[in-house]
Order: C-alpha cells, then sequence, then structure tokens
C-alpha cells in the first residue's frame, strides 16, 4: 500500500444496473397488471410485497413511465421503464454484491419472460463522495490542474472527466459534502457479460481512480 495515500470516509454511494431494451415494451406495458404479478412473485426471497410496489401516476411523457419495486425500503429498487429496467442501490458496500447479484440474476430472466424483453446492452454506473481526512481536496486534485492554475488560489479543487466509448470516469468537486469530492464511473456491456464481470469491472475500476487520486477507503 502507498505510505502516501490519503485515507478517506464514503458518505454516500449509489451502484446502477441497468438494462436496455432493444425496442419499448410497449405492447406489454397494457398487461403490466401481469409483469407487476410475475415481478412480485419472482422477488418473494425478498419479502417484496404490494406495499412495496408503486407505479408514476403524474409521468408527463412515456419515457417517464415506470413501476417502482422497493426491495429494501430507501436503499435497494428495481425500476422497470418502456425501454429499460434497472436495479438502483444506496449505500452499500461490495459486501452487499453477492446478493446484489443474485437479485440481478433472479430478476433478469423473469423480466425477458413476462415482459417479452430483449436486452441491447448493459450499463453501470458505480458513484460515490468520497471525503478525506486531515487533507484539503484542493491539494489532494492539484496534480490535476490545468498549466498555470496550479497556484490559483481562488480553486477550491481540481478534477477531470474522461470519456471513451465503452466507459467514462468523472472526478469533480461535491456539491453535498464540505471538503469532498464526487466520482462517477460509467461502464457500458455487451449485453452478455455476466454480472459477476460486471462487479469485478466496476471493482477494478474503483481501485484504478482512487490509486489515481490518491486516496484509500477506510
Amino acid at each position: 500500500m502507498n505510505s502516501e495515500m490519503t485515507s478517506a470516509t464514503v458518505p454516500t454511494s449509489f451502484i446502477e444496473y441497468r438494462l436496455n431494451f432493444v425496442r419499448p415494451i410497449l405492447e406489454k406495458w397494457r398487461e403490466k397488471a401481469e409483469i407487476i404479478q410475475a415481478l412480485l412473485e419472482t422477488l418473494r426471497p425478498w419479502n417484496v410485497r404490494l406495499s412495496n410496489i408503486s407505479i408514476a401516476q403524474a409521468a408527463a411523457n412515456l419515457g417517464e413511465l415506470q413501476i417502482s419495486f422497493a426491495i429494501v425500503p430507501q436503499r435497494i429498487v428495481f425500476n422497470l421503464f418502456l425501454e429499460a429496467a434497472s436495479l438502483f442501490a444506496t449505500n452499500v458496500g461490495w459486501e452487499d454484491a453477492p446478493n446484489l447479484r443474485k437479485m440481478v440474476e433472479t430478476i433478469q430472466p423473469s423480466l425477458v419472460r413476462c415482459a417479452n424483453v430483449e436486452v441491447a446492452n448493459i450499463q453501470a454506473t458505480f458513484a460515490f463522495h468520497i471525503t478525506p481526512r486531515g487533507k484539503d481536496v484542493r491539494e489532494i486534485t492539484k496534480k490535476f490542474a490545468p498549466p498555470g492554475e496550479a497556484d490559483d488560489e481562488l480553486v477550491t479543487a481540481f478534477g477531470f472527466s474522461v470519456y471513451r466509448s465503452d466507459c467514462s470516469r468523472v472526478v469533480d468537486l461535491s456539491l453535498l459534502y464540505p471538503n469532498s469530492l464526487f466520482v462517477r464511473l460509467i461502464r457500458n456491456f455487451d449485453q452478455s457479460v455476466s454480472v459477476k464481470d460486471v462487479e469485478v469491472a466496476l471493482r477494478s475500476d474503483q481501485a484504478s481512480i482512487l490509486n489515481l487520486i490518491g486516496i484509500r477507503i477506510d
């Protein structure tokens, strides 16, 4: 372990595993009661009940239509849209990965059957705020300063963004927490990639970006 790494905490994080469909499920949406019934049975091992299910009633357009299943209220929710579906988890750690992986591996085949879904691709997002201990974020991110701006005392932090066809990385100043950074990692996968491989890729991306910043998570 690099002795110069700065220790930090993670006050908030979220992970989204998103399945983008080849085409909208417009025809099947008319049968959403059947979809809800099928997914309710699928999610029974996690004690999901009717009280955990909600339907967007005031959607401004078709893109906002959604059915939400609160698997773990306030923490893990499965959302079904016309063009996609996603498992969204807030404030979970890698120790929760086996359970999240099991959820996806259980939900996805059920969704394919009950909604006649054809998955086009997978998009995984991992975002988190990090608060360093005993060090200012400006000092930590000074190495990312553009030429001639490193000594500008009005700058509170430096950041960067990298966009590729298969992934993106963003390091920015957190707008939620003082003296903190916001990191967002997005990676795109072929629909045939396993959930485990997605997890491995996100773990690697997090380790890589933290090493680049010079931070270790306590």
